[in-house]
């Protein structure tokens, strides 16, 4: 028996720049600071089921997000109530203080209405200033079937684990405010269905810092209501061998940026179909960067019909 509603990932980001809306407290918030009730609107066209967090800043130049272990943060539910007490450590919300972005599962889900708003209260307690601090609440969208294409798992099927490579050719320092678009397209031999996915380049880890992904359908209706950073829609390949905290490091153990981005429900798409991923770099802050081949790994399985 299928559930009542399609499920359609989707990931809400609350951000220093969203849809030309600034929210300049999160462009820089600084040590010892308090933001109160930031909001974070949620779009029209559907119900949303709140299913994980992630929280990231910027990187620094050593590829370190220094600061993330002295965030606190608390957000509200459907009825604008908050669900936390007061503001809780990220270091008890997520691994490693969010770094890496590696996102964490709710208990139980919250279901927010169409047009809900999420307001989220901040306090950094670190000695760092956190740059365009960025907080991502990850989850699925409802719609009636037959709202949106459905394609499925065939009756009777064999499946083959499988990974689509893409290259971004030379994508440029800077790519906004449009990004660069890609167009994925099946191979006509088996459908695909996505499950996750990894990002970067091992053998040049300081040329991309802040590389971010729009996941698009065939008919442009986005993933997101802004893109997303690779580290937490991918997982990032060049991971660094530690995570910082304070002025001392911690060796990753277990969960951590360096493993896949899951996506959840799967993404599936037939033979032949399309997926866009409109890429936007914004590294001109860094030295010594330049156009890169970029690379991103679409992990899953095809699908044969029998």
């Amino acid at each position: 028996m299928r559930p009542p509603f399609q499920s359609r990932h989707h990931d809400y980001v609350l951000t220093p720049n969203l849809n030309g809306q600034v929210k300049s407290a999160l462009t820089s918030v600084a040590p010892g600071q308090i933001l109160t009730g930031v909001p974070l609107v949620l779009d029209s066209d559907a119900p949303f089921l709140l299913r994980s967090i992630a929280v990231r800043c910027k990187y620094n130049s050593s590829r370190q997000q220094n600061g993330l272990e002295g965030l606190l943060f608390r957000f509200t539910g459907p009825d604008l109530n908050y669900m936390q007490q007061d503001m809780v450590p990220a270091s008890l919300w997520l691994p490693y203080f969010g770094q890496g972005g590696s996102p964490k599962p709710l208990m139980k889900e919250k279901a927010y209405p169409p047009l809900g708003v999420i307001n989220v209260d901040i306090q950094n307690t670190s000695d760092e200033t956190l740059s365009n601090l960025t907080f991502y609440f990850r989850g699925v969208k409802l719609f009636p079937w037959g709202a949106r294409p459905d394609w499925t798992y065939p009756r009777v099927m064999s499946t083959l684990n499988f990974d689509y490579p893409l290259t971004v050719s030379q994508l440029p320092v800077t790519t906004v405010p449009t990004g660069l678009r890609q167009v994925f397209t099946v191979k006509p031999d088996a459908d695909f269905v996505i499950r996750g996915g990894q990002a970067g380049l091992p053998w040049n880890p300081a040329a991309t810092y802040e590389v971010f992904v729009t996941l698009r359908d065939y008919d442009l209706k986005p993933y997101s209501n802004h893109p997303v950073h690779v580290d937490v829609l991918f997982g990032n390949a060049v991971m660094s061998q530690a995570y910082a905290c304070g002025t001392s490091f911690l060796a990753p153990v277990g969960t951590g940026g360096t493993h896949p981005g899951l996506i959840y429900p799967e993404i599936y798409l037939p033979k032949n179909q399309i997926l866009y991923l409109d890429v936007v770099r914004q590294d001109a802050s860094f030295t010594g960067t330049a156009a890169v081949d970029y690379l991103i790994q679409l992990m899953g399985a095809k699908v044969f019909p029998k």
